[in-house]
């Protein structure tokens, strides 16, 4: 469960913010992921195999939004959000961790191509030499 609240901690009065007992719920909204400017959030709702990313203009208090994931989604485990981007990280029905892709305002769903858990770079980093992608 999760509840949206100011920066003196009182829950916020959105549309978006869950129902008592929600949490005992597995169809409620889970992972929620703020955008960086703060003016919007997604999660996913449902249960496998029809789970959708729900995206939400906290801002006008509007969904902006749905967009169905794959069947084969499996396990969700968490978002990430930034620009027009969701990354939706997952463990996927062979056990493997994997990440999908969505563009938000194309309402398209992009599967990463490498194993593992992704994640936007938020500050940049300073690297010395080449930088290799190792698999496995």
């Amino acid at each position: 469960m999760f509840e949206f609240r100011n920066d003196q901690g009182a829950v916020i009065e959105l549309g978006s913010n869950p129902q008592p007992g929600c949490a005992a719920d597995p169809a409620c909204g889970r992972h929620p992921a703020l955008h960086p400017s703060g003016s919007f959030v997604a999660y996913v709702e449902g249960t496998a195999p029809q789970v959708e990313l729900v995206v939400l203009d906290l801002d006008l208090d509007e969904e902006l939004r749905r967009i169905e994931l794959p069947a084969s989604i499996g396990e969700v485990t968490g978002l990430d959000y930034a620009d027009d981007t969701v990354l939706v990280n997952r463990i996927d029905p062979d056990g493997r961790l994997r990440a999908l892709v969505v563009s938000v305002p194309n309402s398209t769903v992009g599967e990463f191509g490498l194993t593992g858990q992704v994640q936007f770079l938020r500050e940049a980093i300073e690297v010395e030499g080449p930088v290799e992608i190792l698999e496995g």
